[in-house]
């Protein structure tokens, strides 16, 4: 090689010397701004995230090993439109690799799946991006076994939108567009080209959760999602309402009663069930006004089934356990159900039986007895005192649930007779859903109120929830997916919308696990509860009402009719713990039922009009939201009313002084006026 020729070499090397010494000398002032950026949040909850992000809610679902790295499902919750996914992985030696998304990001609610080469990772978080907004790392998961490339088998596994020709019974409709040919791609995600574009001519989105009951973007069909042969409980009812109440609230529209049993009070001195248990009742009340009655067993009984109580305790605080006998238990629902729905339905007689539901709130009244636990106490009791034994608890108590959901099912099957149509089994009543909803990304205001007057109110935001509730309820639902007809819930909110969040998160959980022939109940729903005046519980009332139906709601008993334990319980009443009617709640329960009278269907149309649909798509009636919007809302947070020196009644007397602060056997600090209202 000649000299000029070396010296051209020399000269390419010194420039790309110089070059690779100047980034190594940016990377280093860079390097650890960028490290603080992707590290500090990975794995920390995103404690500074913008609003955008909780409401968002972007999270990993699973992430699965594959022959070439792994393959990611993500979830989108409510929000704004995605810009870009940021996937941060941690290896095994504790690097950390990143990669970009920008296309084929999910909509609302959706799934999408993700594949990346990579060696050895132990975990995976994301970061989202909406336009100028870009937020944390945030809700890692481990990187899990080997999935064995189920890809391809034509079958619907974990992670998995469709395989090949199989679109688990989604198509284009279904998934949200106005028509067209779904189809799979090669990942096992849904592939929408030839689906024609989303039907949206309501202008509105709410993030409802659109499954095989909705026939275009805005119209529901009640009860449309439950399976053929099943008996379909009314839309509207009541829960703590007596038999001799149905004079005052059949007259209102309600077209059922909830009512409680406890196993220990159906039988007689000899031991034999009381056969003529609802007999008077039924006869002289719930026939002629044709209310229905969905019965809640509760299988409290002190010798028939694990856990002793004393019989004379408030009935809330006796234990609910499993049966000793699982047979004498089966009997017992059997005779129940051939006595008050099959023998009726033979007989040609009117049938006061419309479900069965298995439980009260069975997540703090059902208690299993152990070698550790021989008195049945609660799992707070466990934490505190057998903590090791915690996590085998709750695992023992949600088997001992689905098996007693089982044979409650089996028992119902074999009492009714080939042709005739099911009973339902309704769930337990599952509470403290609006934390849960808040906390699985649905609730786009970002925040539900918590607590108790007496205990104090307070303010929780997601980040703040425990999501792991969230995941054993829906590990619970997924066990016990095929010994039930009807999720319920007991709820009661403070904002129309909030149990409509509680309807996606269910639905949404649905339609991740293919569960399908379900309906959606809640024997106890009520509201406003923390915030109240009496213009805002009239408005209140048919307004949530109508959301929740539209949001996926078929069976709601409003809770309570009359008062209750604590003044919570007491404002959401139809009726004051003396007995006096609140007229203005009455009015707003009424204007549900006029407008919704047996409805089909359930339409919105703009953000405003909830328009009810007979079965010939002709209107009954509407709720518009906008109407009578009361003008001011009190501060909810101000609970010092009964101490801060002043007269909020204006009734000439110092709040605290009167005798109607803290009404009754409160004590809450908050001033009542002759109504029960507190201001």
């Amino acid at each position: 090689m000649n000299k000029r020729g070396l010296s051209g070499v020399i000269a390419v090397v010194l420039i790309v010397l110089i070059v690779l010494i100047s980034i190594s000398i940016v990377w280093l002032f860079v390097q650890p701004t960028i490290t603080k950026i992707l590290k500090g949040n990975f794995g920390g909850g995103g404690g500074g995230a913008a609003k955008i992000c909780i409401e968002a809610n972007v999270v990993p679902i699973n992430c699965q090993e594959t022959e070439t790295g792994y393959k990611v499902q993500v979830r989108k919750g409510k929000g704004v439109e995605l810009t870009e996914i940021k996937f941060g992985f941690e290896l095994e030696n504790g690097e950390r690799i990143f990669f970009s998304q920008t296309e084929n990001l999910p909509e609302n609610f959706e799934l999408r799946t993700y594949e990346f080469t990579v060696e050895n990772a132990n975990r995976i978080a994301t970061a989202s991006v909406f336009g100028e907004t870009s937020c944390g790392f945030t809700n890692p998961i481990s990187c899990g076994e080997q999935s064995n490339n189920l890809c391809g088998n034509g079958n619907i596994d974990s992670g998995e939108d469709c395989d090949g020709v199989n679109l688990n019974g989604q198509t284009c409709e279904l998934q949200g567009y106005l028509g067209g040919e779904l189809s799979c791609n090669a990942d096992c995600t849904f592939n929408y080209d030839l689906c024609q574009e989303v039907l949206n001519d309501c202008s509105f989105d709410y993030g409802i959760v659109k499954l095989g009951d909705f026939e275009d973007y805005c119209t529901r069909t009640r009860d449309g999602n439950i399976a053929p042969g099943i008996v379909k409980i009314p839309y509207i009812g009541f829960h703590n309402a007596g038999a001799r109440d149905v004079q005052y609230t059949s007259p209102m529209g309600a077209k059922f009663h909830r009512k409680i049993a406890a196993w220990h009070q159906a039988y007689n001195p000899d031991g034999s069930v009381k056969t003529d248990a609802f007999d008077s009742d039924i006869t002289t009340f719930y026939e002629p006004s044709d209310t229905k009655i969905v019965l809640t067993l509760r299988t409290n009984h002190p010798e028939k089934a694990e856990c002793w109580f004393d019989v004379n305790q408030r009935g809330l605080d006796q234990i609910d356990s499993y049966p000793l006998d699982e047979q004498e238990w089966k009997d017992y629902v059997k005779f129940l159900v051939d006595k008050y729905y099959v023998q009726p339905v033979n007989n040609g007689d009117w049938v006061p039986l419309t479900a069965i539901q298995l439980g009260n709130e069975w997540s703090h009244q059902f208690q299993v007895k152990t070698d550790y636990n021989l008195d049945c106490h609660n799992e707070k009791w466990i934490s505190n005192n057998a903590p090791d034994k915690l996590d085998e608890y709750k695992v023992l108590k949600t088997q001992k649930i689905v098996s007693l959901l089982r044979i409650t099912h089996d028992a119902i099957d074999e009492a009714i007779p080939p042709g005739m149509d099911t009973l339902p089994l309704m769930t337990f009543g599952i509470t403290g859903v609006d934390n849960m909803a808040l906390g699985e990304g649905f609730t786009t205001r970002g925040w539900t109120y918590s607590g108790m007057f007496t205990g104090g109110v307070s303010i929780i935001y997601q980040n703040e929830t425990n999501r792991q509730i969230a995941t054993d309820v829906e590990t619970f639902l997924y066990d016990a997916k095929d010994y039930y007809e009807y999720v319920d819930i007991h709820s009661r909110t403070n904002f129309y919308q909030d149990h409509g969040y509680v309807a996606q998160w269910i639905r949404d959980f649905w339609q991740r696990r293919s569960i399908t022939g379900k309906g959606l109940s809640s024997t106890e729903y009520g509201g406003p509860f923390y915030t109240y005046t009496p213009e805002y519980h009239e408005y209140y009332v048919p307004v949530s009402l109508a959301h929740s139906y539209l949001s996926g709601f078929d069976a709601i008993a409003w809770a309570p009719w009359s008062g209750g334990p604590n003044a919570h319980f007491e404002l959401v009443g139809m009726t004051q713990t003396g007995g006096t009617a609140r007229p203005y709640a009455r009015n707003g329960f009424s204007k549900l039922t006029t407008a919704a009278l047996d409805y089909s269907k359930i339409r919105l149309e703009s953000s405003n009009n909830y328009v009810f649909l007979d079965s010939n798509n002709q209107e009954i009636g509407r709720v518009d939201v906008s109407l009578n919007v009361p003008l001011e809302i009190p501060d909810p947070m101000d609970y010092n009313q009964c101490s801060d020196g002043f007269d909020n009644d204006n009734d000439g007397d110092i709040d605290g002084v009167d005798s109607l602060c803290g009404v009754g056997d409160w004590t809450v600090d908050v001033e009542f006026d002759e109504s029960g209202i507190y201001f």
